[in-house]
């Protein structure tokens, strides 16, 4: 009896680990059926689906101001260009480059837009081997500068058979700097007011003396008739003119003619 009961536990044990081998060697062969898709699809930071053709493939470069390496700096109030290089690296099929555009985010959070700008559709053709290039522009609000700010430069492209794909091609925190002219428009212009300020009061103050009077103070001496010097008191007196002194000229009453005493 115990010879029989050893016997069937060690066949159901062995039954058993057959069944796990089983099972095991399954899931390995449903994990080797799946196969990689040529065209990939994932989630970027900004929380948009990636869309892209594995025969397809983007640079971009930043022309206006140029941007070599390391941290962006885009001047606010200023015209931003970019160049979108797209080349078509398989055999066949046709690509077709929609639309280009591009976003301010949030930096923390990409999902949150900021400003959005303007969509260009451009329905260029790239053939086999081929390579196209594609220009944009936009201007960042002199709001934004002095701080960072998430931007986002979307491309959507189709092929021959009507497949859309959509590539993230810029996805970076950028800083928005504010535009250093090199000569301060501000200051000229404040300089340009108070040179004017300064020529309309000398203006205004010749106009104000030439109007009036000149007077002339000064003092003189005389002799009485026994000889005592005095000095006179201050006369002020003006320059005569027109025919008041006309009227004077040749008269020898110094002091009643020719000077006026105030």
């Amino acid at each position: 009896m115990l010879i029989v009961t050893t016997f069937i536990l060690g066949v159901t044990f062995r039954a058993s680990a057959e069944e796990d081998e089983v099972e095991e060697d399954g899931v390995v062969e449903e994990e080797d059926e799946e196969v990689g898709d040529p065209d990939t699809e994932e989630e970027d930071d900004s929380g948009e689906k990636k869309h892209v053709s594995a025969d397809a493939e983007t640079i971009l470069l930043f022309t206006r101001p140029p941007v070599a390496s390391g941290a962006v700096e885009l001047p606010a109030g200023q015209i931003v260009e970019f160049l979108v290089g797209f080349t078509n690296k398989g055999e066949e099929g046709d690509f077709i480059i929609e639309t280009l555009d591009a976003s301010f985010r949030y930096p923390m959070d990409f999902t949150y837009h900021i400003q959005n700008f303007s969509a260009i559709a451009y329905q260029k053709t790239v053939k086999p081997r081929q390579e196209a290039t594609v220009s944009y522009s936009f201007i960042p609000a002199d709001a934004f500068a002095g701080r960072p700010i998430g931007l986002t430069i979307n491309l959507a492209y189709r092929d021959t058979e009507g497949n859309f794909f959509f590539d993230p091609v810029f996805n970076e925190t950028v800083q928005i700097v504010e535009f250093d002219e090199g000569f301060d428009t501000e200051v000229f212009f404040m300089y340009i007011m108070m040179a004017a300020v300064g020529i309309l009061a000398l203006f205004l103050v010749y106009n104000f003396t030439a109007g009036m009077d000149w007077h002339y103070v000064y003092s003189f001496c005389h002799a009485d008739a026994n000889g005592k010097i005095f000095l006179n008191h201050l006369i002020l007196c003006r320059p005569l003119k027109g025919q008041e002194a006309a009227a004077t000229q040749g008269s020898g009453d110094w002091d009643d003619q020719r000077r006026r005493r105030l």
